[in-house]
């Protein structure tokens, strides 16, 4: 009896040794595997590709950082730069822009800008004014010679016009409005109305403006005109003068003499014309014969000619 008793206890201890043995086998393996301390390092396992796609998919897309666009990035787009920027064809075949067919779309275009290619009456060539009005509104395209000198052109006004037009650039002239009165007669030597005077008037005007050297142009030409067309002495002896007398002005002394002198030589009984004789000498410090011309226009009882004999005798 005592036997059997025995052999259960010892059997029952043996057991629970055997128990407690196997759970300090399973506690060891828990820690191993939570401290990563496993001696015994297995090969890593081979996913399926199932389990692959399953892990992509879950991945979190990478934000890149933003670059500037390169050169050829930029070229995609249709920058519109200027008015030469064009959409091609083949970009605008199938579309319908604003409820219009591309055809009608393209006629509508075309004929704008051929409305506004199209030369106003007023600029056209062969416009001929017939009132004060068209001519004023009129915007001939002048001729120039070497000198600069405007040409006359191929159309010529009618000469009742004509002359209501030269009367009122005239007027301009007369009430000091120079530059209005220089646009008439630019223009009427355009239209071919009084070419000669509208010269003249022409250098008076340049001159009052400061335009020395074109008043000079201006006078030469006048003066070329006048002696082609024959015109009596005593007018082209005035033109002379003026012309010597705007060299004066810008201190040209040898062709303001010389013109003048040929100015006396036309019309001699001009004793006006000597005063600026005398005062050219005088500027050339030649003062016998400033004396000698201002003596000469007091003769001719020009006043201004004997006041400065006066003031050069008393010196």
């Amino acid at each position: 009896m005592l036997k059997i008793k025995y052999f259960i206890i010892t059997f029952l201890f043996i057991f629970l040794a055997a128990s407690i043995f196997s759970q300090d086998e399973e506690i060891n393996k828990n820690m191993d595997s939570i401290t990563g301390a496993t001696v015994n390092k297995k090969a890593p396992l081979k996913l399926k590709e199932e389990e692959k796609q399953v892990i992509q998919k879950e991945k979190k897309p990478v934000k890149k950082q933003e670059t500037k666009k390169t050169t050829k990035q930029r070229d995609r787009f249709i920058e519109f730069v200027d008015e030469d920027t064009r959409i091609v064809e083949s970009e605008i075949k199938n579309m319908m822009l604003f409820g219009f067919d591309k055809n009608v779309l393209l006629t509508d275009v075309y004929e704008l800008n051929l409305s506004s290619e199209m030369t106003p009456w007023y600029k056209a060539k062969d416009f001929i004014p017939d009132s004060i009005d068209n001519f004023l509104k009129a915007e001939p395209v002048y001729t120039y010679s070497k000198d600069k000198i405007i040409k006359p052109g191929f159309i010529k006004l009618k000469s009742d016009l004509g002359e209501q037009i030269f009367s009122y650039a005239y007027g301009l002239y007369k009430n000091n409005e120079t530059k209005k009165a220089e646009m008439i007669f630019e223009k009427l030597v355009n239209y071919n109305h009084r070419v000669l005077e509208s010269y003249y008037y022409l250098s008076w005007c340049k001159y009052l403006l400061k335009d020395y050297f074109s008043a000079i142009s201006y006078m030469k030409e006048t003066v070329k005109k006048a002696e082609a067309e024959n015109i009596e002495p005593p007018v082209i002896a005035d033109y002379y003068y003026q012309l010597g007398s705007m060299y004066l002005k810008i201190d040209d002394y040898s062709n303001a003499v010389n013109y003048i002198k040929t100015a006396l030589e036309k019309s001699p009984a001009s004793y006006s014309y000597y005063n600026n004789l005398g005062i050219i000498y005088y500027k050339l410090g030649d003062f016998e014969n400033a004396k000698a011309s201002w003596k000469k226009g007091m003769e001719g009882k020009d006043a201004n000619s004997s006041a400065n004999y006066k003031i050069l005798q008393d010196k």
